[in-house]
């Protein structure tokens, strides 16, 4: 039923405005004012030294003491009028409905006793007594006008108070439903003004609703779309078009060398403006060592591309210094977004279950993030070249980053001072060092629930549970069971398997005993946030493990779990899901824990489960082929017999 003008409220109008205007007003203020006040980001919190750092750490400081551009933006004008808008509507709405005055047509509250001047629950002889000395008082023919309005209201006011009063049905209407003649029927009205109906506004009214339903609507959500394009990984956000080209060009067997390629394609790099002297940037590809010499024939032949592909081998072969300062401003920019990029691949072959893209594209990141190569990790601590780290590997044998750390302190030291450093280079070598992840622990065990103790059948659903504890060693409980079940252990089995059972079951208890205490101790400690060392990288980062899990039924295997874990402070437990192959046999499976800050302290372990098969599960599907192999010989059989009766016709 269409509306009619009475049902519109005009005054709950007023209010559903006030609303309205609020949800607007006050989120909106929120976030301008959330935005204005967040703090810049503060320098390394490695307590590092070196002329790297400190030279970050004062361009920083610099960078947060100048004034914001920003605050000026035309953006930033637009928005703030916007919002000084929103409230001068907001506030004039208010004050509107606190000094309206109110409606004549409001009826007054009906109150028999206070008409009569007495107390609620009043006896009748009182109810009586106050009738007749106000009936005298206020009867018309005692006033000069006895048929005046006023008059003659109050008068039948007082009558109607005293008969409901002393009626014991309207009495208790009155005292139930606030009405004598009992319960009021339901008045539902429409919070919106009333002159949206009358016929003068229609033309007004329908113009309105036209551009708030084609234009306005339409291009608030176009512009919510535009911005919000993007396909969520890891909580960053990459365009469609990016995913797409990820997509289509990340394979099973994708490197290294293959994926820099790909992410300098990344079409969120062509707003990286174009520069006079783009063109000297080819000089970067004749500095490279030939081991990481870049392809002839390139992949993408964009511009951008092409440029954003020299500058990530700018940053992973340290040329900087090769580069001008232009464009040293478009290789942070670079740099900047290649951790979302990178998220957008690892979502990519996850969703392919590649593994060896996701290690690769980890790994992609570790080198930019400090600018060398797997190879070179020794270059990831201050004052190290290329020299200090071939000595160390031809005189310590340390050809890596983490034997390099494990060396006794003074043997280090010894080595450092032979090289010519002085000792406040040897002292901030150490504080890096102590940063650093250099020992880090990963146990595991493989849980199979609702199973026989002994065994994974095929299809079932198994669950790795793993830690990770930082300064911590390594034991592996890999058990095809469930823990939470004592196994089953029967008198034909030997007391080796016994004993064995047993030893495992106290090292388990052991283990998760140590874990319950470390947690009890960080209980009321928050989380400490750990940065990576990284003086080259233009932003600070925070140091992030994953957790994956791949087969290796194939030559480049198949992703079967992966998880990002974050920081790891002391300890972390948690926990991978996949499902057992449908074939039996003997597979094997690596387990990977990577860091995507550092190179060298990556953690890899295979691991073999035996799966058997399911003979109930074969029993049934033996059954099930069986039937289904019967009832179609039976309508074979029916259509036969249907020929043949055709043909004895």
């Amino acid at each position: 039923m269409k509306p009619t003008e009475e049902q519109y409220n005009d005054a709950a109008s007023d209010y559903f405005v006030i609303i309205l205007l609020s949800l607007v007003a006050i989120p909106s203020t929120y976030f301008f004012v959330r935005n204005r006040l967040q703090k810049p980001e503060e320098p390394h919190e490695t307590d590092c030294q070196c002329s790297l750092c400190k030279d970050r750490a004062a361009s920083a400081s610099k960078k947060a003491a100048a004034p914001s551009s920003s605050a000026f933006s035309t953006s930033t004008i637009i928005k703030s009028a916007v919002l000084v808008l929103l409230w001068a509507l907001l506030l004039a709405q208010v004050f509107y409905v606190v000094t309206k005055p109110e409606s004549p047509e409001a009826a007054p509250v009906f109150d028999p006793y206070t008409i009569l001047g007495l107390e609620m629950g009043a006896p009748e002889d009182q109810i009586k007594q106050a009738y007749r000395s106000l009936s005298k008082q206020y009867h018309p023919d005692r006033f000069p006008d006895p048929n005046d309005e006023e008059v003659q209201n109050r008068y039948i006011a007082l009558v109607k108070a005293y008969q409901t009063l002393t009626d014991e049905v309207t009495r208790n209407n009155w005292e139930k439903y606030g009405n004598p003649d009992g319960p009021r029927a339901a008045s539902v009205g429409i919070a919106l003004p009333s002159w949206l109906v009358k016929k003068d506004n229609n033309a007004a009214v329908l113009g309105i609703y036209m551009i708030a339903l084609i234009v306005l609507l339409p291009t608030g959500v176009g512009m919510w779309w535009k911005s919000f394009k993007s396909v969520d990984s890891s909580l960053v956000k990459v365009k469609q078009s990016t995913m797409r080209l990820f997509y289509q060009t990340v394979e099973e067997g994708a490197k290294l060398k293959i994926l820099t390629e790909i992410l300098g394609a990344s079409e969120e790099y062509a707003a990286i403006p174009a520069r006079e002297g783009d063109e000297q940037l080819e000089r970067v590809s004749k500095l490279l060592p030939d081991k990481h010499a870049m392809k002839k024939t390139r992949r993408f032949n964009m511009p951008y591309a092409i440029k954003a592909h020299l500058l990530i081998y700018s940053q992973l072969c340290r040329l900087q210094s090769e580069i001008k300062a232009n464009h040293q401003d478009d290789l942070n920019e670079v740099l900047k977004q290649a951790r979302n990029l990178i998220g957008g691949m690892i979502t990519i072959s996850s969703m392919k279950n590649f593994p060896l893209p996701v290690v690769e594209s980890l790994q992609l990141l570790q080198s930019l993030t400090q600018s060398c190569w797997k190879e070179q990790s020794l270059l990831q601590l201050p004052y190290m070249t290329d020299n200090i780290a071939f000595d160390a590997n031809k005189k310590l044998h340390a050809n890596d980053i983490q034997s390099f750390c494990l060396l006794p302190q003074p043997k280090r030291k010894e080595f450092l001072q032979a090289n010519k450093l002085s000792e406040q280079q040897i002292n901030d070598i150490e504080a890096v060092i102590a940063h650093m992840p250099t020992v880090m622990g990963l146990s595991y065990e493989c849980v199979v629930h609702g199973e026989e103790a002994d065994k994974i059948m095929t299809g079932a659903i198994i669950t790795l549970n793993f830690t990770i504890t930082r300064g911590g060693t390594d034991v592996d409980f890999k058990w095809n069971k469930d823990v939470t079940k004592k196994p089953k252990i029967t008198e034909e089995k030997t007391q080796e398997v016994v004993d064995s059972v047993k030893e495992a079951e106290d090292l388990l208890a052991a283990q998760k005993a140590r874990l319950k205490k470390i947690k009890e101790q960080q209980k009321d400690n928050e989380l400490k946030k750990r940065y990576v060392h990284a003086p080259l990288f233009p932003e600070k980062r925070e140091e992030c493990w994953w957790v994956v899990v791949q087969d290796n039924k194939t030559n480049f295997g198949k992703l079967v779990g992966i998880t990002k874990v974050g920081n790891v402070d002391s300890v972390y437990e948690g926990t991978l899901q996949f499902k057992a192959p449908e074939e039996e046999g003997t597979l094997g499976y690596t387990l990977w824990l990577v860091c995507d800050g550092y190179h060298g302290f990556d953690k890899k372990k295979d691991f073999k489960l035996r799966i058997q098969k399911d003979e109930e599960a074969e029993r049934l599907r033996r059954e099930e082929e069986q039937r289904k192999k019967r009832k179609q010989q039976k309508k074979q059989e029916e259509v036969s017999d249907s020929d043949s009766e055709e043909d004895d016709e």
